[in-house]
């Protein structure tokens, strides 16, 4: 039998589309987290989504713990830290997970997967 779940538009997912985008996502891992690390090291970038994400958060507490679904290479989940807020990312690929897990360690970051 195999795994449903419904998301909030009513859609149903089944554990083969599950995989299918696991799959996809663990491929690109290397290549999305270069293009988002790159990113997160270009100052005007940074800043921009930075800015954007505090406005997103604004009127809740620093310290807060924020959820990021689809955190793939934590991109947005090191941004939201970094305005001093604890991570806590899900995501469906190991892959790009992992970089999330790298990052956070070498930053000492407030995100955990």
């Amino acid at each position: 039998m195999k795994k449903q779940c419904t998301l909030s538009t009513g859609t149903e997912v089944s554990e083969s589309l599950e995989s299918t985008l696991s799959e996809y996502w663990n491929g690109r891992a290397a290549d999305y987290h270069a293009y988002h690390d790159s990113s997160l090291r270009a100052r005007v970038e940074y800043s921009v989504w930075s800015a954007v994400m505090a406005a997103a958060l604004d009127g809740i507490e620093a310290g807060s713990t924020v959820l990021d679904m689809g955190c793939g290479t934590g991109f947005i989940s090191h941004i939201v830290a970094d305005l001093g807020f604890r991570v806590v990312g899900v995501d469906s690929s190991p892959g790009t997970v992992s970089y999330t897990h790298l990052r956070a360690h070498e930053t000492r970051s407030n995100v955990v997967c």
